[in-house]
């Protein structure tokens, strides 16, 4: 009977004899762990969520303020800290 090396077929080597083990590899029989979820983009905050009435003409800030008066108070408010234009404050009384 003729003597069957390492490699026969029927056995697998050890490792670090002919392969290299892959230390990211999925064991047999085991679904590889789900891939990460991607991460959420962080909430803005209420203040970057304001609108900024100095952006706007006094036209856009006053049809804003028509669609959205529960909003009415915060966009006075930093129109009174930024370009305090008269035409928009005086009408607030």
């Amino acid at each position: 009977m003729s003597t069957l090396g390492p490699w026969d077929g029927t056995s697998v080597p050890p490792t670090g004899i002919g392969r290299t083990a892959n230390p990211n590899a999925t064991p047999a029989g085991q679904e590889p762990p789900p891939e990460p979820a991607a991460e959420a983009p962080p909430e803005e905050t209420q203040e970057s969520e304001a609108y900024d009435p100095s952006d706007y003409t006094v036209a856009e800030v006053q049809a804003y303020l028509a669609e959205h008066p529960d909003e009415t108070d915060a966009v006075l408010d930093l129109e009174r800290a930024g370009k305090a234009r008269v035409t928009l404050l005086d009408k607030e009384n």
